[in-house]
């Protein structure tokens, strides 16, 4: 429900989809989601200060998961490929080429370590107010609840299939390469625009 009413196209948040309390399909559970839509030929930038928890990856797939839809990962990496300052804090910026989603996963191996903090914001509407709510946003919102849970349903039901169904029993899969994504040792800067470096 939150996802769908907590959602402002041209003023977007982070919302935290999957955590210790609320759980979803095959989530991680020493790990903390947290993820918005994006819009294309819009630039975004993410801000934040690095704690101490064991990982922090960013995603950008090319759309949502359906049951018929396994979107494309655009770009993929981790903290180790940020410009990290002394502080711990950080900042990207991102310009997306499609209608997508960006996801940021925050990895702890202890739930003792200190939790980071992050923000997203589009740079030609920082700063400014959301639209007001209306009757009608508002029961657009509800039906879009209603459609949103059916779908999560059917694609939750759906990934077997995609993903492990039809391998023989007992079988070691050998891991994948995250499309998107580079080898850890392999630095090279963040761009945005995927292919675009934004420097700061």
């Amino acid at each position: 429900m939150h996802l769908a009413f907590d959602y402002e196209r041209d003023h977007p948040f982070l919302q935290s989809g999957t955590g210790p309390f609320t759980k979803m399909g095959l989530d991680n559970p020493d790990t903390l989601y947290f993820g918005t839509r994006v819009q294309p030929d819009r630039d975004y930038v993410v801000t934040g200060r690095r704690g101490t928890t064991t990982d922090l990856s960013f995603q950008v797939l090319g759309g949502e998961y359906t049951d018929d839809n396994v979107p494309a990962s655009q770009i993929a990496f981790d903290d180790r490929e940020l410009d990290i300052a002394p502080d711990g804090t950080f900042h990207w910026q991102l310009r997306p080429t499609s209608p997508g989603q960006l996801v940021i996963r925050e990895v702890y191996g202890d739930w003792s370590q200190q939790r980071g903090t992050l923000a997203v914001s589009r740079l030609d509407t920082a700063g400014t107010a959301p639209p007001p709510l209306s009757r009608q946003t508002i029961e657009k919102r509800y039906a879009t609840a209603g459609k949103q849970l059916v779908n999560r349903v059917k694609t939750w039901l759906q990934f077997p299939q995609w993903f492990y169904l039809n391998i023989p029993v007992n079988t070691m899969v050998a891991p994948r390469l995250t499309p998107g994504a580079w080898l850890p040792n392999t630095r090279r800067p963040v761009t945005s625009n995927y292919g675009q470096t934004k420097p700061w």
